[in-house]
């Protein structure tokens, strides 16, 4: 019997020069993977959202046609392999009747003539190139069944950025694979790894930000609230629909990311006094780094340095890097002029508008007391300044003073008695300005009139793209 290899571009039902759709395949990417798990984040900071190009968004799309098209046209030539099969066995069988009869004919022959053998042979032969159509068939099938099942498993992981539609396709992939006898293990273990839903959203609302266009398509910052008014934080991209008119929008990612609707006036007040020398300095250079690396955008920031005395090492700036790059030079020694540089930075605060905070690390007390703290603290709560306490507890530390001065200004009081765990104290402090929203990305063509978001099962919210648009609300 001939050896048959299946060539894959004359598989039975997906010839492509005969294909009625074009079908664009896009040129091969490296660590596609890699890219695509871009979607499948269930939390991403706001760098890592807005991270990618139209290039990419755009070669998404494409692929997710192509490779819905090629399961079409895959799903159609197995259709085609499996009625060939039905009539290549319908065939053997009127052929293995033949052979028998004239077997039966040549059997009755007292002499074995010519044509009698003639028959036998000529049946025989027919049988056994019939098996043989049968054999290259069942090839033809297999490798068609696989070339789907894989069409299905990619366009599932092109589609990853929406969960629901991702877990749908794997499950079609699995029950396909069990009826053609082949392995379902890679798609129950994909579906197993997306995001679930968050659940029952009761009482819960959405409410709309803003909307607006960015060259990477359109951006949305939607927060949702629970019936006490606290924001929900634990939500995926599996909880999150996105629609343009009737049509659900599957190239979108949602996020997690920080909004202020306001700048803040801040002063950053850090401690180089001789007692954080070591490792308290160094957490402290690390923490406020991440500080004002969070927050430079949000806040005009003057940082200052206390120790024997109060010196602004920055000017009043929302430069990030520039803060940080003077943090980074930062020395320890000294004493601890703490309560003067709180009246200072108040004297400065006290000359802007808007919203005005202090941010304050110490790990110990005021060394000289020749400053009146308690009129200080009087005169910030009369012009709304906050202070926010940072306290790396030493024995040193007046903690019941720095207490007061955080609760006396409604400000937050932190407090650790490790000094790896400041980076995380800064970045609480970081959140004090900022109100956590869902950041939605849509990478597809849409019309811009039609744009509804909805979240679990609550009602759907429009995302209208406008300037000073008004916030929506959804829920009950």
């Amino acid at each position: 019997m001939n050896t048959y290899t299946p060539d894959r571009n004359k598989t039975r039902g997906f010839k492509a020069e005969s294909s009625p759709t074009k079908v664009t395949t896009p040129k091969p990417v490296q660590n596609r993977r890699s890219l695509a798990r871009f979607f499948t984040w269930e939390r991403v900071t706001l760098s890592s959202l807005l991270a990618g190009s139209l290039w990419w968004n755009g070669w998404l799309y494409e692929r997710y046609r192509a490779t819905s098209i090629l399961s079409d046209h895959n799903f159609k030539g197995m259709m085609s392999g499996i009625q060939e099969s039905g009539r290549l066995h319908a065939e053997i069988n009127l052929l293995r009747e033949e052979l028998e009869k004239a077997q039966s004919n040549h059997a009755d022959s007292n002499a074995a003539g010519e044509e009698s053998r003639r028959k036998l042979d000529e049946a025989a032969s027919k049988l056994n190139q019939a098996q043989e159509d049968l054999e290259r068939e069942s090839v033809e099938l297999n490798s068609v069944s696989l070339l789907h099942l894989r069409s299905l498993m990619d366009t599932a992981s092109v589609v990853s950025g929406d969960p629901s539609l991702s877990r749908n396709i794997l499950s079609d992939a699995a029950s396909f694979a069990k009826s053609q006898s082949l392995d379902p293990i890679p798609a129950v273990t994909l579906a197993d790894k997306l995001p679930g839903k968050h659940g029952n959203l009761t009482g819960c609302r959405v409410d709309v930000i803003n909307v607006r266009r960015d060259p990477l398509g359109i951006l949305a910052d939607v927060a949702v609230k629970n019936s006490a008014g606290a924001d929900v934080e634990s939500l995926t991209r599996a909880d999150f629909e996105i629609r343009s008119g009737e049509r659900r929008l599957h190239m979108a990612a949602v996020g997690l990311a920080q909004f202020s609707d306001q700048v803040h006036e801040t002063a950053l007040l850090l401690d180089t006094s001789g007692s954080t020398m070591g490792e308290p300095h160094a957490a402290m250079i690390n923490g406020a780094s991440v500080l004002v690396s969070t927050t430079g955008s949000l806040s005009r920031i003057q940082v200052y340095k206390f120790a024997d005395d109060v010196t602004s090492v920055t000017p009043r700036s929302n430069d990030g890097e520039l803060h940080k790059a003077a943090i980074q030079q930062l020395t320890a020694g000294g004493g601890t002029a703490l309560y003067k540089a709180i009246r200072i930075a108040f004297e400065d605060l006290q000359t802007r508008s808007g919203s005005r905070s202090i941010v304050l690390f110490t790990d110990g007390s005021d060394s000289f007391n020749n400053e009146d703290i308690e009129t200080t603290l009087k005169k910030c709560r009369e012009q709304n300044i906050t202070i926010h306490v940072l306290a790396l507890t030493t024995p040193e530390v007046n903690e019941p003073m720095l207490r007061r001065i955080a609760e006396q200004t409604n400000g937050l009081y932190l407090s650790t008695t490790e000094p790896s765990r400041l980076v995380d104290q800064f970045q609480k402090v970081a959140k004090a300005f900022t109100r956590p929203v869902y950041r939605v990305a849509i990478f597809e063509p849409v019309d811009e009139g039609s744009l509804t978001l909805q979240v679990g099962d609550l009602p759907p919210v429009a995302l209208t793209v406008a300037d000073g648009i008004k916030p929506t609300k959804s829920g009950s």
